[in-house]
């Protein structure tokens, strides 16, 4: 399970790291705005980073 979140909330949950991913991507197509996401794993690690639908992993 991961969560996908900006700074204010969990935007989403996905099954794999993947489609977190493309859920934190479409949201920042989808606004006008600059959020940010970080993709956190099921133990609280951030996994990934996305902004401007450009992913970190790590």
């Amino acid at each position: 399970m991961y969560k996908t979140m900006d700074d204010r909330e969990i935007t989403s949950y996905s099954t794999t790291l993947d489609e977190a991913i493309r859920s934190a991507r479409g949201a920042w197509w989808n606004g006008s705005d600059e959020r940010s996401f970080m993709i956190v794993n099921a133990s609280g690690s951030t996994v990934a980073y996305v902004k401007r639908a450009q992913v970190t992993r790590g």
